[in-house]
Parts: C-alpha cells; structure tokens; sequence
C-alpha cells in the first residue's frame, strides 16, 4: 500500500497491491473499504473499487479518497467470474466479502471477528489527517489492570479493574466486550490512567445477554433487564464502585449504542452518562412486541431524564447517520458532545471514539 499526495490537500491518492498466489485463477480482487466498498455494492458500482492485473501478474490499483479517512479494509480475490458484468445479489456479495484477506503489505491489523461479513483480520487504513488515537500501544514499565471473567447464568461478563482503582472507583458499562478486549482496550485504559488523563475505573464488559444472538440480547428487554439487574448489584458488592449515576457510563456501539440509550432514559438513579458510537436509531424493531426501536427512543429522549451524551457517527453510515442527527437534534437540552467522523460503522474509527468519549464523560 503507497499514499501519496493529491492536487487538493483534502485528498490522498492510496495505491494498492496483491501477488497472486499459486492455485487456482483469480478473475478480480476487490478492495473493500468497509462503509465505502459496502455502500458502492447496494449502488451497483463495484468497479472503482477493483483492481487491475499488471503485466507482471500482481494486482494493483488507485484510490482517491479523503485525506482524514480512517477504514478497516480487505482485499478480496474473486474467482467463478468478474464483478466487472454488472451488480451481483446477496449471495454473491455475502462470497465476496467471506474471501477477504488482511493486506499482507499493511502491518496495521484490526483482530479476527471485528468485521462484518468476515471473521478473519482486517487491515487498518490510516490517512494523515484522519484524528489521532492515542494510548493504543503498550507500554513497556506501564502498570497494568486486572481482567477476570465472570458466569451471570447464561450471560457473560469479564471485569477490568485498573492499577488503584479503590472505593467508589468510576464504573464503565461496555457492551460487546468480547471485540474489545480482542482490540486491547486494556492497554488503552491502562495507559489513560498511568497518564493521569482518567481516574482509576473499573469496567464491565458484557460478552453475552441471556445467551442470545447479539441482535437479540441487546434489543429485547426480556433478556437485558434481567442481565442489568444481576449485573449492578455484583458489581457494586464485588468492587465497591461509585453509586453515582454521574460517574456512571454505559456504553456501545451500533445496538448497544441503543440499549445504551434506553437503559439511561429508564434508569436514570443509576446511569447518568452514555456514550454511544455509531448509535441504531434506525433500527425497526422486528415482530417482537416490547423489542426497542429507534423512533421510539428518539422521541422519548426529548421527555427524559437530563442525561450527558457523547455521541459519534461516520459520515459514510448512510441511514444511521439521519438518525444520529435526529437524535443529536432531539438532545437540544441535555449536556451534548456530538462528533462526525470520516469513516464508517468500524472498530478502527470506534477505537478513538471510545477513549475520547470516556475522558469527556469522566473528567479528571
């Protein structure tokens, strides 16, 4: 992968590369820019997104694209016929993105799982004037938090507790905890704490609801209000954390961003701070009645109990980004950060995302 310069500074022209490997021909390798790639699909335009084979055999190719874009991205060799024929269906793009490889030309990797589409690793395109995020790296000397796992019934939960996190020690509840802790959120947090830039916490983060399908647990109170009502009461008794709902926040992305919306509006005594990353206010509900929908929730805020938000969105998530807005509008009178981002629905923007959101929520 090569960036260069473009004319306009508000641009970067990104080459990229792939050596075909010995086997079977290859007929097109697609570049999949999460969010970018994605959306070109639904608009039957894959072609600018695909490259082309040199006389030397490798694949390569040019991007324009925004010089402060952060994506995590696949190459993804496609065989059985070209993309170049016209807009392929479900089926079809469902195989394309599930032969997507990490760029071996990239040392940059989101983890295995973080993907959509795809459960292998991802690279991680960063432009120069995409926002830093710091504190990602470990350190050598820096002390180091403890993590343990924890049985809730058929839910799951692991809990960090930072170096000197004592009584009454800020509580963060974050939600799809698995994906962070393959991300190394730790370090993050360890680091913002030796720094000094965020006081001792103590995180929970939950892996599963009920056993559930994720879509399920985070959007069917049957299965969250019991969860929540477990968790609070074990994580007070078993790390003496804060009981102040200021000092409280719940936290998630895309649906979890939802259900951390709704848990703040209906529970106000005790989580008085979301910070919600590429939040489902579009979501429908299915035909389950009770299930949490978007509109709802977007309505009910207006009414609600005066909560801080910290609220981010990708300016490539389409639909998602008419309902943050609208959710941005709706919190006219609650004490509001709301970001846009160049990128999409994407752990590699949510990363900064989430260090920012918690040193604004839980100021030193």
């Amino acid at each position: 992968m090569l960036i260069t310069p473009d004319p306009d500074p508000a641009f970067c022209l990104v080459t990229f590369s792939w050596a075909e490997p010995a086997g079977p021909p290859v007929d097109d390798v697609l570049v999949r820019l999460i969010a970018l790639t994605d959306h070109a699909q639904d608009d039957g335009r894959l072609e600018p997104f695909l490259l082309d084979r040199q006389p030397d055999g490798v694949w390569s190719g040019t991007l324009r694209l925004p010089a402060d874009l952060r994506t995590s991205y696949q190459l993804c060799p496609v065989r059985h016929g070209s993309l170049r024929e016209g807009p392929i269906d479900d089926e079809r793009w469902s195989a394309v993105m599930t032969a997507g490889l990490a760029d071996p030309a990239n040392p940059a990797i989101l983890p295995a799982g973080c993907t959509f589409g795809n459960q292998g690793p991802a690279s991680v395109l960063e432009l120069p004037a995409a926002p830093p995020q710091p504190g990602w790296r470990r350190r050598l000397g820096t002390p180091t938090g403890r993590v343990t796992r924890h049985a809730l019934g058929s839910s799951s939960v692991h809990v960090y507790q930072a170096p000197g996190a004592e009584v009454d020690a800020p509580l963060v509840v974050l939600f799809d905890g698995v994906r962070w802790l393959s991300l190394d959120v730790t370090t993050m947090l360890d680091n913002f704490v030796a720094d000094g830039l965020l006081e001792p916490v103590v995180v929970l983060l939950v892996d599963t609801i009920g056993g559930a399908r994720r879509y399920h647990g985070l959007t069917r109170p049957w299965l969250f209000s019991p969860l929540v009502d477990d968790l609070i009461p074990f994580v007070e008794d078993g790390w003496k954390v804060t009981r102040d709902p200021a000092r409280t926040v719940v936290a998630g992305q895309s649906l979890g961003g939802l259900l951390s919306t709704h848990l703040a509006r209906t529970r106000p005594e005790r989580f008085g701070a979301v910070l919600g990353q590429s939040c489902s206010f579009w979501w429908p509900g299915t035909e389950e009645v009770g299930e949490l929908i978007g509109e709802a929730e977007i309505e009910a805020v207006e009414t609600g109990p005066r909560t801080r938000f910290h609220l981010t969105a990708g300016l490539h998530e389409r639909d998602l980004l008419t309902g943050n807005r609208r959710m941005r509008d709706a919190l006219s009178a609650h004490d509001l950060t709301y970001r846009e981002y160049q990128g999409g629905h994407d752990f590699a923007c949510w990363r900064g995302d989430l260090a920012d959101g918690l040193l604004t929520l839980l100021p030193k």
